[in-house]
């Protein structure tokens, strides 16, 4: 989960993390589509639900400008979310880093919370960057085209798709969602508000 959200209109809880790891994309998803963590791939389906999918975005594999890989699944009864990061604390709100001038990025320092590399610190590189990336998740292992990411000078690895990027301020704000890492496995993200535009959602 990246954050514990609500939904615009009715106010209701919900999970925040990447398309392909709640939606497998958007490729054959459904509303109410069971969400489970850990998940268990040999083990019979609903063994540790936590939730069911709600809204997602579909990747487009022949789009050539992809830019949200988002979804929110709701909680499960007695399943309890919050933004209370470990050795970070609880986070005050959004940053959008879009509305901000070059000076105040230039050389700016965030983290990133993985589920697999844990909290780590990086400098932000380039803002807007247009790549390809290899999707192991959807079926083909299909190579999707995405724009307007952002690069983190810190390590992710598979399994830390959705982590939180956070600047590093006290207390911190959240300024992007983990979806991805380059080659040498520098980090990727997106910008946050646009994945809360998408989703109509609210911290």
């Amino acid at each position: 989960m990246t954050l514990a959200v609500k939904d615009a209109s009715s106010g209701l809880p919900l999970m925040l993390s990447c398309s392909h790891v709640l939606a497998r994309g958007g490729e054959g998803a459904r509303k109410g589509d069971t969400v489970e963590s850990p998940v268990k791939p040999l083990s019979p389906l609903g063994e540790n639900v936590v939730g069911s999918l709600t809204r997602f975005t579909v990747l487009d594999r022949d789009a050539s400008d992809n830019q949200v890989d988002a979804a929110v699944a709701e909680p499960a009864n007695g399943v309890e979310i919050s933004n209370d990061f470990a050795g970070i604390g609880r986070i005050s709100g959004i940053r959008d880093l879009t509305q901000e001038d070059a000076e105040t990025l230039k050389d700016l320092e965030l983290q990133k919370v993985g589920f697999v590399t844990g909290p780590l610190k990086g400098t932000m590189g380039n803002m807007h960057i247009s790549t390809s990336l290899v999707y192991h998740e959807l079926t083909g292992d299909p190579i999707l085209d995405f724009t307007e990411l952002v690069e983190l000078n810190c390590l992710s690895r598979e399994g830390d798709s959705g982590a939180a990027v956070l600047d590093t301020q006290t207390p911190a704000r959240i300024v992007g969602m983990n979806i991805a890492g380059k080659a040498d496995g520098t980090c990727l993200f997106t910008h946050i508000q646009p994945v809360f535009d998408c989703l109509k959602i609210t911290l």
